[in-house]
């Protein structure tokens, strides 16, 4: 009616080389830019504001392509990172190129799991720079600030 299952592991004979309490907190690069995050998960929607909020970034989220492209046409953004496939007929591609044209000097980031068949599929290959999910905000947080300082 179960199973139970017993796992021995030998006691550890070195110590770590760097104690946990040593440890320092990593400083992350911050901004103040305005950010449009575009991400259909809610989980994941909500990490990646905390994280650009934490970091002193203004930001505002879209749930789906059509709500961030009313969200461009109606307000200011210096940079938006927006997940490539998404549900709903708008994907981050089309945001982004709609982004750049309403604002030629609006930064774009794109983040997605896999997205090779959606970036050739509408000519996107090299248009846009890209970051893998799943990211870390230390990934992140130099991306963003290598874009939002570039040209």
């Amino acid at each position: 009616k179960g199973t139970t299952v017993s796992l021995y592991l030998p006691k550890a004979t070195q110590t770590p080389d760097v104690e946990m309490e040593d440890a320092q907190p990593q400083a992350f690069p911050t901004g103040s830019e305005r950010v449009l995050v575009v991400e259909d998960n809610d989980d994941l929607l909500d990490l990646t504001s905390a994280m650009l909020t934490s970091s002193g970034y203004q930001v505002r989220c879209a749930r789906n392509g059509a709500e961030a492209l009313w969200m461009l046409q109606s307000e200011e953004f210096d940079l938006v990172l927006s997940d490539i496939v998404m549900p709903n007929g708008i994907n981050g591609i089309e945001v982004a190129r709609e982004a750049r044209r309403l604002n030629k000097r609006i930064k774009v980031l794109l983040a997605s799991g896999y997205a090779g068949d959606v970036l050739e599929r509408h000519q996107a290959v090299g248009e846009f720079p890209i970051i893998d999910k799943p990211f870390r905000m230390s990934d992140l947080a130099a991306r963003l600030r290598s874009i939002l300082h570039e040209g």
